[in-house]
């Protein structure tokens, strides 16, 4: 915990959720609002049981941090991008979106669009 009393975790997963601290505008990935919001993929839609999804449309997903007043919400980003605590856990239609940890011997490029994905390269 650190001296507010938040939890404070780092990981060394390779794959993990990114937390609140990471995203949040000023955080340590320097990200804003349009930064976070995310787009479905025809991929997505298509496994989407429920029908929410729309083919670039923005969508909600869950954080890695929980909700210090009750058990059952978590911190999440709305589809405009912005920061909310108020996300259940049971909720079935906010999705997730895993975060990477590489190491420093890969070269990034691209944009992370359609038209331009992202394209690693080990150096």
């Amino acid at each position: 915990m650190d001296s507010k009393g938040n939890l404070k975790e780092t990981t060394r997963d390779e794959v993990f959720l990114a937390s609140g601290a990471e995203v949040k505008d000023g955080g340590s990935w320097n990200l804003n609002a349009a930064d976070r919001q995310k787009m479905s993929t025809e991929q997505a839609v298509k496994n989407d049981r429920y029908n929410d999804l729309i083919v670039g449309q923005s969508f909600l997903y869950y954080l890695e941090d929980q909700y210090a007043d009750n058990s059952f919400n978590v911190l999440g980003v709305s589809s405009d991008g912005s920061l909310s605590d108020n996300y259940g856990v049971y909720w079935c239609y906010i999705g997730i979106v895993p975060a990477l940890q590489l190491s420093s011997n890969f070269t990034v490029d691209g944009a992370g669009t359609r038209d331009n994905p992202w394209k690693l390269y080990a150096e």
